[in-house]
């Protein structure tokens, strides 16, 4: 298990060495296993962020092609699993899948702007690292950039949930993380 020094080091690392360059399809293997499908793949300078879906799982991981840092299943209840769904103004909207790890959430999101932004239809993804109970601390946010489709990354996470457990996944109405990332 990572702790909250080793997560914060590990995003000031990568903030501070590398800027973040855009996956442009998410045909990209990235850090998934044979028989594996890669649901988001993004680079991060030098590290590659990616949920994998299996027939009846899905992996988060966080690294280089050499070495995995950072890896999450879903559990066999995914109990460490949720997903969040916002609206926003004039056509804005951002999914996330939450992975936790203990009191550390990792937090793959994709989204558009709306119309009453700045860059109407702009696409972005990313992760947010947050820690505590309602992800009160901020340890860090990578961003992908523009050009990565991930707006099926969600429903392919539920898709690969048992039936009876797909209900449980959402995000609780109103809670901690139903909001933005």
């Amino acid at each position: 298990m990572i702790g909250r020094f080793a997560a914060t080091a590990l995003i000031a690392g990568l903030l501070a060495g590398s800027a973040p360059m855009a996956m442009t399809a998410p045909a990209v293997a990235g850090l998934c296993k044979a028989g594996e499908e890669p649901l988001y793949s993004c680079r991060f300078g030098r590290k590659i962020g990616s949920v994998c879906g299996g027939s009846d799982r899905v992996t988060y991981r966080f690294g280089s092609a050499a070495r995995t840092e950072m890896e999450i299943a879903s559990k066999p209840d995914w109990s460490n699993i949720r997903l969040g769904f916002v609206n926003g103004q004039q056509g804005g909207h951002q999914s996330h899948i939450r992975f936790t790890r203990g009191d550390t959430h990792y937090v793959v999101f994709e989204g558009a702007n709306g119309q009453a932004t700045t860059r109407p239809g702009f696409t972005y993804s990313g992760i947010a690292i947050v820690a505590g109970p309602d992800g009160g601390k901020s340890l860090g946010r990578l961003e992908c950039g523009n050009g990565l489709d991930a707006s099926a990354m969600a429903e392919a996470v539920r898709d690969r949930a048992p039936a009876a457990l797909r209900e449980q996944l959402n995000e609780t109405l109103d809670g901690p993380f139903d909001g933005w990332f």
